[in-house]
């Protein structure tokens, strides 16, 4: 596990940097953060969308690329996103 406070800072570009410094062994990577920067993140990633991510939100972004350096905003797919309120109406708590 790695930290960096560099990510809370709220700019879009150190988050990509950060995941392009990956290691290639990693085969995922759960990041976790604040707001606004994960919205922003994530919204760059998948090609510019508008998201808003509520408190404790989770989202899984599907990139295919054969290293963390091939990382770039628009490559990403948005597989899914769920909130805390969505799991606890299907009875996972």
């Amino acid at each position: 596990m790695a930290t960096s406070r560099a990510l809370y800072e709220g700019v879009t570009g150190i988050g990509l940097e950060y995941v392009q410094k990956l290691d290639d062994a990693c085969g995922c990577v759960l990041l976790v953060g604040h707001e606004p920067t994960w919205s922003m993140l994530l919204g760059a990633l998948v090609g510019g969308a508008r998201v808003e991510l509520p408190t404790a939100a989770m989202a899984r972004i599907d990139v295919e690329v054969e290293a963390w350096s091939g990382v770039a905003f628009g490559t990403g797919a948005l597989v899914w996103l769920t909130t805390p309120k969505i799991l606890a109406g299907i009875g996972w708590r």
